[in-house]
């Protein structure tokens, strides 16, 4: 028929794609997903929280050639695991001729988040229908921590990656074994490598717990074999190799393999899942709440709950609750979100369409513009000196007139979208989704250099690397943080050994060898915390 859209086999059968659904609405999502995911990956430095370690190991292998183990000053660098920063090492490598290692790095989290969406709407459509599909994918793009998280080096990219994987391949299990027990092994393995080792435990534990709901007591024992088989190397590989080239690192990673059981991380768990988690989470407590859905009447749904379950204790795991961590859960929850949706009153999403509106539409979009017309001309003075005192030091770069014309164009269409006042439950999951990725268009057209300028090591590694003169800065006798550390030496200014003629301390802390003498520089980054360079007695 004219105007259908025609999958390639390898993305499933037809009616995984089929109406109500037209090429014109696959082509508006699929184009949402990708204004959503390209900006912000490039044109500024590494950021806090991961970056300012996973961009300086990922540049010394991109530079050097993988480890076994990757190293960070010099050091193992074990808190984090190796395929995600192999991965972004040969990203950055590739990459190398026309950009900064850091943001050749960054340039991994493209397929990683493409291909997690994409398995997230095969996991929903397959079951129920293409709609319920894009709602779920839709709902995962529109979390709220997701949008700045997901364009960082962090291992909360490759989680989503896996855990979506594995909710596709757990589904297909039902239908087609083999093909389905392929993917949850190699999700499984990847989720190990990649995204750590409690990711990994809550995706074993999930296979043999899926055999609970009677759809895979009816012949999914194959393919939970053949998952087995394809995880098995995956899991043992790694630690076998390293075990018997490097022994004593090997011993070191052991001690990381089972984090630390850390109960008082439940109280942190409301806020954090509220902000990484909205909006699925309030949509997915209202369908259970509302009795609108049943896990015990339907596979997939319980399949998604049981994922989403296991992936919320992880967060029980390590010292504090990370926000990464959450996106483990993303794809699941997301995924029992859509389904709620469909069965919810048609009204039932009014409060979500009205706050993408408020809170969107006016407070984001409204205040970015005001705020930098008030920045970028001085004027009133009290909103530009207000600005300046919550941001100390950053600066406004010149404008681009390439990103305030896309920042123009991006606002007239947000605008031209919520004109049209007819509501359901997913034209209001559209409407937010398109709301977020607005407001991440016009931060990246218009903020993204100021909250660079405030956040770059660059500056400040110049001005160290300066004063050095060809020495270096003594790791074991300075008392600055070990992110801080691994940022200058990746900007030029030379870390390393008991060798090194000079030391760097954080400005407040105490060290009398230190206090006897001047320092040789003071600063930091622009009206954050500053640090004191001294030389070696």
């Amino acid at each position: 028929m004219r105007g259908e859209f025609e999958p390639p086999a390898v993305l499933g059968d037809r009616a995984v794609w089929e109406a109500p659904l037209r090429a014109r609405k696959h082509c508006l999502y699929a184009l949402i997903c990708a204004l959503w995911i390209l900006p912000g990956l490039l044109g500024r430095s590494p950021w806090h929280p991961d970056e300012l370690l996973l961009a300086p190991a990922a540049a010394q292998m991109a530079r050097e050639g993988l480890a076994l183990a990757p190293l960070l000053l010099g050091e193992p660098f074990l808190s984090q695991p190796p395929l995600y920063l192999w991965l972004a090492a040969l990203s950055a490598k590739v990459f190398a001729f026309a950009l900064p290692l850091h943001e050749g790095a960054r340039l991994i989290n493209i397929p990683l988040l493409a291909f997690g969406f994409l398995f997230l709407y095969l996991a929903g459509a397959g079951r129920y229908g293409a709609k319920t599909g894009w709602l779920a994918v839709l709902l995962a793009l529109g979390a709220a921590g997701f949008m700045v998280r997901a364009h960082l080096l962090e291992t909360g990219v490759a989680a989503f990656f896996g855990a979506s994987a594995m909710l596709w391949g757990a589904l297909l299990l039902r239908t087609r074994a083999l093909a389905g027990g392929a993917v949850c092994g190699g999700a499984l393995g990847f989720l190990f490598l990649a995204a750590g080792t409690a990711a990994g435990f809550a995706a074993a534990f999930f296979l043999p717990l899926l055999f609970l709901h009677s759809e895979w007591r009816r012949g999914a024992a194959a393919g939970m074999l053949v998952a087995a088989a394809c995880a098995l190397p995956l899991l043992f590989l790694w630690p076998a190799v390293l075990a018997q080239r490097e022994p004593e690192v090997f011993a070191l990673w052991l001690r990381t393999v089972i984090p630390p059981f850390a109960p008082g991380n439940i109280a942190q768990l409301p806020a954090l899942f509220a902000w990484a988690l909205f909006p699925a989470l309030p949509i997915a407590a209202a369908g259970f709440a509302m009795r609108r859905l049943r896990a015990r009447a339907e596979g997939a749904l319980f399949a998604a709950a049981l994922f989403f379950a296991l992936a919320a204790l992880t967060l029980l795991f390590g010292e504090g609750a990370a926000e990464e961590k959450t996106y483990l859960a993303l794809p699941a929850l997301s995924l029992v979100a859509a389904r709620a949706l469909q069965k919810l009153p048609d009204d039932a999403a009014v409060v979500l369409d009205w706050f993408a509106l408020l809170i969107v539409g006016v407070f984001c979009a409204g205040a970015a513009w005001l705020l930098w017309l008030c920045l970028l001309l001085g004027a009133p003075e009290f909103v530009a000196g207000y600005v300046a005192d919550v941001f100390p030091g950053n600066e406004l770069p010149p404008p681009s007139v390439f990103a305030v014309v896309a920042g123009a164009a991006v606002t007239v269409l947000w605008c031209s979208l919520i004109a049209n006042f007819g509501r359901s439950n997913e034209r209001a999951v559209v409407n937010w989704s398109c709301g977020v990725t607005v407001a991440w268009l016009l931060f990246n057209a218009l903020w993204l250099g100021y909250a660079d300028s405030g956040k770059s090591y660059q500056g400040m590694a110049e001005e160290i690397r300066q004063r050095l003169r060809g020495g270096c800065i003594a790791l074991e006798t300075s008392v600055a943080p070990r992110p801080v550390l691994a940022q200058l030496e990746y900007w030029g200014a030379t870390v390393g050994g008991s060798e090194c003629g000079f030391f760097l301390r954080k400005d407040g802390d105490d060290d009398y060898a230190a206090a006897e003498q001047s320092p040789l520089w003071t600063g930091g980054r622009a009206g954050k915390t500053q640090y004191l360079l001294y030389r070696v007695k």
